[in-house]
């Protein structure tokens, strides 16, 4: 990674083939881009800062974070051909129908690549929208043999999206929160035994530096003699959260 920077105000940080350009000036940054278009490279501008990973994020006077992939959805709907289409739907999937083998139906003659419209989606629905993931993974589950069916399911989805673009998630920090965790494992099996050979049997822990560390169960061999069960112990750590690092 380089940082470069010129004339005091323009910052330039490349990494490999990306690169991210700080001014205060929006006239400067444009002269920039100019000037590397000049010399015959080829530079894509990406939008702000706050698309760059591909997610948008920003927040409202409520303490609200919003976080959303419309240039994403943007693209799903144009690999598909729906950028001109006025067609929506008000639901992912058409629930009268569902989608298995269809081994007797003509295979997908569409106009787009399937697999890659699914693995968008699928990125989609794991970033930002948790509502399509069931109607995405239906039609990812025929990804290598799918049929006039299935590329219908995936028109219907993008028809969907394209109904409800910028809706995303939204997250209200709370700052008296933290990280928490809980050992859930449970030797009710062999609890006796375990205490009675002394084995050393380790469970996960966070510790207070958000490092994962392992605790020996031999630790809470007290719990034994108040009768209590180890799915009961209840270990928590918490962490401060300030700020959305703590989500």
């Amino acid at each position: 990674m380089c940082l470069l920077q010129r004339r005091g105000t323009t910052i330039f940080v490349v990494y490999v083939d990306d690169g991210l350009v700080l001014d205060t000036k929006e006239a400067r940054f444009s002269t920039f881009v100019k000037e590397l278009r000049d010399i015959v490279l080829k530079v894509d501008d990406q939008g702000h800062p706050a698309d760059y990973v591909g997610v948008n994020i920003n927040n409202d006077n409520k303490g609200h974070y919003h976080f959303s992939q419309v240039a994403l959805i943007d693209a799903i709907i144009e690999d598909v051909g729906l950028t001109r289409s006025h067609k929506v739907k008000q639901v992912p999937a058409n629930v009268s129908q569902q989608l298995h083998a269809f081994p007797e139906s003509p295979t997908f003659q569409g106009t787009f690549n399937y697999r890659l419209v699914v693995g968008k989606l699928n990125y989609l629905a794991q970033t930002t929208r948790p509502d399509i993931c069931t109607a995405t993974h239906m039609s990812a589950k025929f990804s290598h043999d799918h049929r006039k069916e299935h590329g219908e399911a995936i028109v219907w989805l993008v028809m969907y999206l394209k109904n409800t673009q910028h809706i995303g998630l939204s997250f209200k920090p709370d700052p008296s929160k933290g990280f928490e965790n809980y050992c859930d494992t449970d030797f009710s099996w062999n609890w006796n035994r375990l205490f009675a050979h002394n084995d050393p049997v380790l469970l996960p822990n966070l510790d207070q530096d958000g490092l994962f560390s392992m605790l020996d169960v031999r630790s809470f061999g007290h719990l034994k003699s108040k009768g209590r069960r180890p799915y009961q112990l209840q270990r928590q750590n918490t962490l401060p959260c300030p700020s959305l690092s703590g989500i």
